[in-house]
């Protein structure tokens, strides 16, 4: 009866911690005529997609799609794609303040046959749906150290695409548009009337930075007095030769 009750504690103890901690995630492959897709065998926090001719595309359920183009190197492979949440999706708003609004973060990352993280090292292209949330997009890469990269995406229609060459961390964000310059600044920046630059009256141009601090690089003195310099040296050096010759002679 105690061996019994032993039992059974053990089993309700191993029920209760694997409601309370995640199992690793593992893939394995299909035991069907096509041996080479692979399924989860694990309900996972990410959704997956086999990768079939280079290419696979998977949905959220936000209605968000996201597609992965990568030729041979991710054949095979799966696909899988996690929107973060809490405290990791909280870093991840830190890690890009100041760069935009309404972020949406994602781990995106592939799994070989035996369930392991396959690292890509050559280039491939992933591609978000919009669904008219965003007027000005941008996509943002986000290293486990916090450094951020803004990606060079394109946006086509109500989807935005753009090329990276690793698994990692990866947003959207909406863009905040730059405030539009007041006119007389724009002026003063490009030497329109400001006082900084141009022909105005302050410090550059005809009186900018290189006027009245200027270093000189000619001479002041009149030019009539250096002629009338050079042409009394001329007779003094005549009178003095003419003497000479006299003396000479």
């Amino acid at each position: 009866m105690k061996k019994k009750r032993k039992i059974t504690g053990l089993a309700v103890l191993f029920l209760f911690l694997l409601r309370i901690f995640p199992m690793t995630v593992f893939a394995a492959e299909e035991g069907t005529s096509s041996s080479s897709r692979l399924t989860l065998t694990v309900s996972v926090a990410g959704y997956a997609a086999d990768v079939d001719g280079g290419q696979a595309q998977t949905a959220l359920p936000d209605g968000t799609e996201i597609t992965v183009q990568g030729g041979d190197q991710i054949e095979g492979l799966l696909f899988m794609v996690e929107p973060l949440e809490g405290e990791l999706y909280d870093w991840i708003v830190r890690c890009l303040e100041g760069s935009g609004t309404n972020i949406r973060a994602y781990d995106i990352y592939f799994l070989d046959k035996e369930g392991n993280r396959y690292e890509v090292t050559e280039p491939l292209t992933l591609s978000f749906s919009l669904n008219g949330a965003y007027e000005n997009p941008a996509a943002y890469y986000v290293s486990e150290s916090g450094e951020t990269q803004k990606m060079e995406a394109t946006v086509s229609g109500d989807q935005i695409s753009f090329v990276t060459d690793h698994n990692s961390y990866y947003a959207l964000a909406e863009q905040t548009e730059a405030e539009e310059p007041d006119e007389t600044e724009g002026e003063d920046e490009t030497g329109g009337a400001g006082e900084t630059s141009g022909s105005g009256s302050g410090t550059s141009g005809s009186g900018g930075t290189s006027g009245q601090g200027s270093p000189k690089t000619g001479d002041d003195a009149p030019v009539g007095l250096w002629m009338g310099a050079m042409a009394g040296s001329a007779l003094l050096a005549a009178c003095c030769l003419v003497i000479y010759r006299k003396k000479k002679a």
